[in-house]
């Protein structure tokens, strides 16, 4: 079985369709949290080799119902 996790939100690629350019401070604190993100996996030998605004989904964050979070897929 393969469990995964069930996100509602949607990727940087629709956003930027859907918006256009985005404000500096959204891109700031998007590319800050996909900074955040890689910098993990990379310290857990993991290299994405394939990171693209598809690859990067925008959902809700749990914990702070005003945020977004950034969740890297693939």
């Amino acid at each position: 079985y393969l469990v995964m996790d069930f996100l509602e939100g949607e990727s940087l690629a629709s956003r930027l369709d859907r918006r256009g350019k985005l404000s500096p401070a959204e891109a700031l604190e998007l590319a800050r949290q996909i900074a955040n993100g890689l910098q993990i996996a990379h310290a857990q030998g993991i290299v994405h080799r394939d990171l693209k605004p598809d690859n990067v989904f925008v959902v809700r964050d749990a914990e702070q119902p005003d945020r977004e979070r950034v969740k890297i897929l693939d």
